[in-house]
């Protein structure tokens, strides 16, 4: 389950497993051994992973289909819960260039709205 969910998110990122190496300063190998279910990440390169991509451990091992604790939904900033809930275009989640595009966009109107 860990291998599916994790090219699942990175791929959703539009990451490749080089770039999700450098990002989280894991060997490409290590990427490549998880997705292809070959090893497990450590219980650190877990949290690593899932605080890059925004989720909870549990879903990345395959426990919970819910990709947020209830506790990590709570304490969200308002926006990001907005954008959690933004529809996808052709079944596509936006990539974390589209949520920044957003939530700035999203900023600028709250702000002049004042």
């Amino acid at each position: 389950m860990l291998s599916d969910r994790l090219k699942e998110l990175r791929k959703e990122q539009q990451l490749s497993q080089r770039s999700l190496a450098d990002k989280l300063d894991i060997s490409q190998q290590s990427i490549t051994a998880w997705e292809t279910g070959r090893s497990e990440p450590t219980s650190g390169a877990l949290t690593k992973i899932a605080n890059f991509f925004g989720v909870s451990a549990d879903y990345l091992l395959g426990q919970t289909d819910v990709r947020k604790s209830q506790k990590e939904t709570e304490k969200q900033d308002p926006i990001d819960k907005m954008l959690d809930e933004v529809m996808s275009y052709d079944g596509k989640e936006p990539s974390a260039n589209d949520r920044e595009v957003l939530r700035g966009i999203i900023e600028a109107y709250l702000k002049n709205k004042k």
